[in-house]
Formats: C-alpha cells, structure tokens, sequence
C-alpha cells in the first residue's frame, strides 16, 4: 500500500507547504522486478518535476507528486506517454471529502478533522 507519512497533518496543506516526508509502496520492488517497464513511467514523473512517485497499489495506476498544479497538468499532457492514460487530480482533506459527497461521514470513521 502506497502511504503519505504526513504525521496526522493534512497532505494538502503539507504539499502547500513543501513539506511532504516520504511516499512508501512495499510491493514496489517486486512489482518492478516483474514489469520493469512501469519504472520508465516512474522515471516520465520524476523528470517532469514529480517530488515523488510511487504505485499505487499492487501497480495498477502511477502517481506522481508535484508542488505546482502546472507542472502536474504539463507533465500528464506531455507527449511521451503513448497510450497510457493520464489524469490530474488534488488531495482534500476528509472534512472537504465528506462535503463534496454532500452527506456526513460515518461515526466510527477515524481521523475527520
């Protein structure tokens, strides 16, 4: 499972801020070691200016972090990508999910700032 260590703060305000620790995926090693062409995608975001990289998951999608929304959308635009599908997107806190889903977030849901 791939992780933000954010020390309980909220990920957008850390990548706001510059101050995002480290991205972690366990299965990356062997996910690589078996499909070594994903880490040309790794490699794609990290030379686009991604902070960080990572997959997500056992590897069915990329991710890519970076600190300017330009250089995310510059990056998934780019033209090395081929026939790989790309999309952009931002953290939200838990308190932004749960508004945006327009209902309340369950009682026993951990962690809602």
């Amino acid at each position: 499972m791939a992780t933000l260590r954010r020390d309980g703060r909220d990920p957008a305000e850390m990548l706001s801020e510059g101050t995002v620790g480290s991205v972690l995926n366990d299965l990356q090693p062997l996910v690589l070691s078996r499909h070594p062409e994903l880490s040309i995608c790794l490699d794609r975001l990290r030379r686009a200016g991604a902070f960080a990289a990572s997959l997500s998951g056992s590897g069915s999608s990329i991710f890519g972090l970076f600190r300017e929304e330009p250089d995310a959308e510059a990056a998934a635009s780019g033209g090395e990508w081929g026939d790989v599908r790309t999309t952009t997107c931002r953290f939200v806190s838990k308190s932004q999910y749960w508004a945006r889903m327009g209902v309340s977030p369950p009682e026993d849901a951990p962690g809602i700032p």
